[in-house]
């Protein structure tokens, strides 16, 4: 299988190298508009670099690790190109973003999968919480909005872990914190994140269920695996879908608008 990925940062980095491992795949290309960056990341798995999508290669499959104001625009442009796509999360800036490019991937008989590698987390196999799920997200600086960096993962993994249908109860939110109360019938969620100084922590809690998320394991190798067993028509396991994503990022919305409520 030929493979893309857009974007060689740090993450794109580890993309493109975690599927230059995989049996049967071949990166074909790196992006980067910085092109030197692109070339680093391409000599690792033999690729060739390019700055744009315009001279891409036939390939059957793309990994998009581009920053957020650029991720449905790139994600958009490859699904266009007849290109299957796995997108970093959130997907898009918007829920109704997000239903646009999940349209475009059903209309081209595509996939569309987005990165909520927490699903992959090999603490997971842990999991005895039931109908709770409390979770604890912190870290020094996000590298965008609070919900849509962090809080996502874990609103994900509660849509994962309970089931659809979770609704917001309850939200705060504030600068370099958000909380949420999620219920549905399936469960409840409690979930937090926030910008503190005494470093990473991700820790997921049920009944009678403590689970700390930043143990070992290689959640973003599972990931990508899963990615291309599903471009080839075979089972993704708990791969999230562009669907899952839209749900998420409606959460996201819903989670603003009771803290506006809220703080007025």
């Amino acid at each position: 299988m030929q493979v893309a990925v857009v974007g060689a940062g740090r993450f794109g980095a580890l993309h493109a190298a975690r599927l230059g491992a995989l049996p049967g795949v071949r990166v074909a290309a790196v992006v980067d508009p910085d092109l030197p960056r692109a070339q680093r990341v391409a000599e690792g798995v033999g690729a060739v670099a390019l700055p744009g999508l315009d001279r891409l290669p036939a390939v059957e499959a793309a990994s998009v690790v581009v920053p957020l104001p650029a991720l449905a625009e790139v994600t958009a442009s490859l699904l266009q190109r007849g290109v299957h796509v796995l997108a970093e999360k959130p997907l898009a800036l918007s829920a109704a973003e997000g239903a646009r490019l999940v349209a475009l991937a059903d209309a081209g008989g595509l996939r569309l999968h987005v990165g909520y590698l927490e699903r992959f987390n090999p603490a997971l196999a842990g999991w005895r919480g039931g109908r709770v799920v409390v979770a604890r997200r912190v870290g020094v600086r996000a590298a965008g909005p609070l919900a849509l960096d962090w809080l996502v993962h874990d609103l994900d993994l509660a849509r994962h872990l309970l089931g659809p249908g979770l609704e917001v109860a309850a939200a705060r939110q504030g600068p370099g914190f958000v909380g949420v109360h999620l219920r549905g019938p399936g469960g409840e969620a409690r979930l937090w994140a926030a910008e503190e100084h005494a470093g990473v922590r991700r820790r997921l809690r049920g009944a009678g269920c403590h689970l700390d998320l930043a143990g070992g394991g290689d959640p973003l190798a599972l990931e990508l695996s899963a990615f291309c067993r599903a471009v080839r028509g075979d089972d993704a396991g708990p791969l999230a879908d562009g669907r899952d994503a839209v749900a998420t990022l409606a959460l996201v919305e819903a989670i603003a608008a009771r803290a506006r409520r809220r703080a007025a």
